[in-house]
């Protein structure tokens, strides 16, 4: 089949499980493009050799004076993109280029829309919003990454979804001992109110208080930076807490700490949670959706706590700090996410979902050929 596959950027974890797929479709014969929409921004993780990559940033190319002249604009655009690259199928992330794809292209050609994120918790702006009522009932497929996150759609596009969560590659490094004299905790992810890092800053000056030798690193930037770093030092935290900033090689760093920290207020299905788990790191986790037990198993292969629960994921992260055997039985069990999640059988998903869109838009075409 001749792929389009369309996302933001390389950054993040929409275009990270792009490339993977991209990789994987073309080694498996495929002629598959990347259309990026707002540009590379970072360079590619990961092999894509064989690949197309058109980088056509929107916001730059299609400027216009009003929002509904830059919607338009955009459509014309994204439609322009796709007649050019003549696909046979189409598969697009994120809810805004879903929905100028979907808007463009719905029962023209076979095309699958996917969800990154929990819809019930990141609210799309009234213009997307309102293009995703209208046009998703359009699109062949609709991939979401939880089974919960289906209940948010109505039932015409309910009917459409396949549940289908993100490839976890297996890490070339894995987690050592525990630190000896210290307890190296870490997070990764942006710097964006949705992580809540002000209430993971706030656990670990309670932490430290009971235990003087855990540290934090944060790695990731964003918009949040500023408030964070004020935060660390209004709260005398600035020795135990660092800001790290952004890293290329999170499978290294995370093979050099110890305890995993996620406190996100919403997920879709946490890249960097996995990707520590991969490595064979213990993780505290605050459960931001029901989904999130698909991966963490509580008590057996990480720990989950309530949102509102600090005393637990305090508690959690002392008791695993306290007892390296613990730790590394719990990261142990951590790194069977590699089999359940492989990359080979998730991109085998994704390849049957899209030729089974193939296959529901030409019968749809023979219906409309006979009457």
């Amino acid at each position: 089949m001749k792929l389009l596959l369309i996302v933001d950027a390389f950054r993040g974890g929409a275009g990270n499980v792009i490339q993977i797929l991209a990789g994987q479709l073309r080694r498996r014969g495929h002629r598959v493009t990347i259309l990026l929409l707002n540009g590379a921004i970072d360079l590619p993780k990961h092999d894509l050799t064989g690949v197309q990559v058109i980088e056509y940033p929107l916001v730059e190319n299609e400027p216009a004076k009003t929002p509904i002249g830059r919607l338009l604009r955009y459509k014309r655009a994204v439609k322009r993109l796709i007649r050019q690259t003549a696909p046979d199928a189409v598969l697009s992330f994120l809810t805004e280029y879903n929905c100028l794809t979907a808007w463009n292209i719905g029962g023209k050609l076979p095309l699958v829309i996917s969800e990154r994120n929990n819809p019930f918790q990141e609210k799309a702006k009234p213009q997307w919003e309102f293009l995703r009522k209208r046009y998703y009932k359009k699109a062949d497929k609709l991939v979401v990454q939880c089974k919960e996150f289906a209940d948010f759609y109505p039932p015409r596009v309910r009917e459409k979804i396949c549940v289908i969560p993100n490839p976890i590659l297996t890490p070339k490094v894995t987690a050592g001992e525990q630190h000896e004299y210290e307890v190296r905790l870490v997070s990764m992810g942006r710097l964006h109110p949705q992580k809540n890092y002000p209430w993971m800053i706030e656990a670990l000056c309670r932490i430290h208080e009971q235990n003087p030798t855990c540290r934090l690193s944060i790695y990731g930037s964003g918009e949040e930076e500023a408030r964070l770093s004020t935060l660390i030092e209004a709260r005398g935290a600035g020795e135990f807490i660092t800001l790290a900033g952004k890293t290329d090689t999170p499978h290294a760093v995370l093979s050099e700490s110890d305890i995993y920290l996620m406190t996100s207020d919403y997920e879709g299905f946490p890249n960097a949670l996995s990707e520590a788990m991969a490595v064979g790191l213990p993780s505290v986790s605050r459960i931001c959706h029901e989904g999130l037990r698909d991966l963490v198993e509580d008590g057996v292969n990480g720990y989950l706590v309530a949102p509102d629960d600090m005393d637990g994921f305090v508690q959690r992260v002392l008791t695993l700090a306290a007892d390296p055997e613990l730790a590394k039985d719990v990261g142990d069990r951590a790194k069977s996410v590699t089999v359940r999640y492989g990359v080979s059988g998730i991109t085998d998903r994704f390849e049957a979902v899209l030729r089974d869109a193939v296959e529901m838009h030409a019968k749809g075409r023979r219906r409309k050929e006979r009457t």
